[in-house]
């Protein structure tokens, strides 16, 4: 696996995880894009932009909560990389695909696929 990448993917969770708006900035790429089937108790395909992603993760309505991370499998294609990864906190599994790319030398999310299930309980 490419180092360079998994710390992109790590600081990504990790962003998410602490709620950290600058540190989230300067890794999702401009054209960054949310794709989620359902948002909460709504159903259909979400889709959400950078700014709006980071708007939900000021408002606390996305990340704040504590997750381990499992990187399952990074891809590169010349500038392009995905990662797929498994996410837990106390309540919930999210199974995400995390699409990177390579610009001005620097990797960068630009896309993420969540699959998030309540855990039983």
């Amino acid at each position: 696996m490419e180092e360079n990448i998994k710390h992109v993917v790590q600081d990504f969770v990790t962003g998410g995880d602490r709620s950290d708006i600058v540190l989230l900035n300067s890794i999702l790429h401009s054209a960054y894009r949310n794709v989620q089937y359902g948002f909460f108790d709504e159903t259909g395909v979400r889709l959400i932009d950078k700014n709006g992603y980071l708007k939900l993760i000021g408002r606390g309505v996305f990340g704040g909560l504590p997750r381990t991370l499992e990187v399952l499998d990074i891809v590169r294609h010349g500038n392009l990389a995905h990662a797929q990864v498994r996410l837990e906190s106390e309540d919930q599994v999210f199974q995400s695909l995390i699409v990177l790319i390579k610009d001005d030398q620097h990797w960068q999310v630009i896309g993420n696929y969540p699959h998030l299930e309540a855990k039983n309980q």
